[in-house]
């Protein structure tokens, strides 16, 4: 579970999911079970070529 994991509330997790889920970002497989979509999978590596990028800038 991902409040387990991390250190939030489950509210705050729950309110964070439907948000990614009206994005269109995660899509809820089966309750309490998240996955992401097409897009959100574009967008999660569209974040970290950037922080990559960044990162490589850094020590430059």
């Amino acid at each position: 579970m991902i409040d387990k994991n991390i250190d939030r509330p489950r509210s705050s997790i729950s309110n964070r999911l439907n948000t990614l889920e009206v994005g269109e970002l995660v899509e809820k497989v089966e309750r309490g079970h998240y996955k992401l979509t097409e897009e959100g999978y574009a967008r999660m590596l569209e974040t970290v070529e950037v922080e990559r990028f960044e990162e490589s800038d850094e020590k430059d």
